[in-house]
């Protein structure tokens, strides 16, 4: 029997250890060259792009020789502004990339020692970035899409009267529903794109702004997709008789809001207002699950570095 991927050395290839001994300017140092790895670890200038940058003796800052302008190692980058040490910030993007299913913010402030706020905007500036990741995500191939309805329940009173369905009206509020639909590819290990929306009708206007024509798309039985045979060719799965059939199958897109399910309840409960971070969360960190822990590390950090400063950054001042 094959050993599973996460058992397996290949996928053991990060140490806390050699992570934690960092002094505070190797931290800087792995930093920088992550940041401008295009560069081969030389700075470069993020205002005009010019390589030609040095560095000033007095403070970590460099100088740009085309536009004569200062920039950091994290300038228009999430990190833009930051307070924390580099030593830290690895640390916590190493916590926070880890996990398959997610690290609440109340754990990951104790495992960082610092404030509940300072971990909440840097989750969120993190997700912030995982956002930008799912839109620019291209899909090929076959696909399986799905819909999934969060949120809206409205707790009952203590007694009950008379049994009802606790999912329908009135103990669901649809002003307070969040709607989630799931792109994915067919594929093995196949890339997931997810988009938000307040109802339904969202699914096939999704569909058609991201799915090539006569594509292979498989989904349930929904009435909402039914057009789809005019564009794609279309399979589908009746659930109401069978999960799965030579003809059609939707288990890999399906997976996926399992998976969901599992980060809920890592987290306890998702307000309205930040579910959607949670579920870009979600489908970045299932497009890599296949990924070593290292390539997670380096990776995040690399695509954080580039992703453009946050609309968090300066967030505790505004509110």
């Amino acid at each position: 029997m094959a050993q599973h991927f996460l058992l397996s050395a290949k996928f053991r290839d990060f140490s806390w250890q050699g992570l934690y001994d960092l002094t505070e300017e190797e931290a800087y140092q792995e930093f920088c060259a992550i940041r401008f790895a295009e560069n081969d670890g030389h700075a470069f200038c993020p205002h005009c792009g010019c390589c030609d940058a040095y560095a000033l003796k007095t403070r970590r800052v460099f100088k740009c020789g085309a536009c004569k302008k200062q920039f950091s190692a994290t300038s228009k980058t999430i990190f833009a502004d930051r307070k924390l040490p580099f030593k830290k910030l690895l640390i916590a993007i190493a916590l926070f990339a880890m996990p398959s299913c997610g690290l609440n913010t109340v754990d990951f402030s104790a495992d960082l020692n610092v404030q509940y706020k300072t971990a909440f905007v840097l989750a969120q500036k993190l997700r912030e970035f995982m956002r930008k990741h799912n839109e620019g995500l291209e899909l090929g191939g076959a696909v399986a899409v799905d819909g999934s309805q969060w949120g809206g329940f409205i707790r009952p009173k203590n007694v009950r009267k008379e049994p009802t369905d606790h999912f329908k009206v009135p103990y669901t509020n649809p002003k307070r529903e969040k709607y989630a639909v799931a792109i994915r590819e067919k594929r093995q290990n196949g890339k997931v794109k997810v988009f938000i929306g307040h109802e339904q009708k969202i699914g096939p206007q999704v569909v058609y702004a991201t799915i090539y024509g006569g594509t292979e798309v498989h989904t349930d039985a929904g009435a909402w997709w039914n057009d789809f045979e005019v564009e794609y060719d279309h399979h589908v799965i009746n659930h109401r008789t069978q999960f799965t059939s030579p003809e059609a199958c939707t288990n890999t897109v399906e997976s996926f809001f399992a998976h969901m399910e599992k980060i809920q309840q890592e987290y306890g409960a998702i307000a309205k207002q930040q579910f959607e971070g949670f579920v870009f969360e979600g489908a970045w960190r299932l497009n890599h699950a296949k990924a070593t822990r290292n390539e997670r590390f380096r990776g995040l950090v690399a695509a954080v570095a580039m992703s453009g400063e946050s609309r968090m950054r300066g967030y505790w001042g505004r509110y």
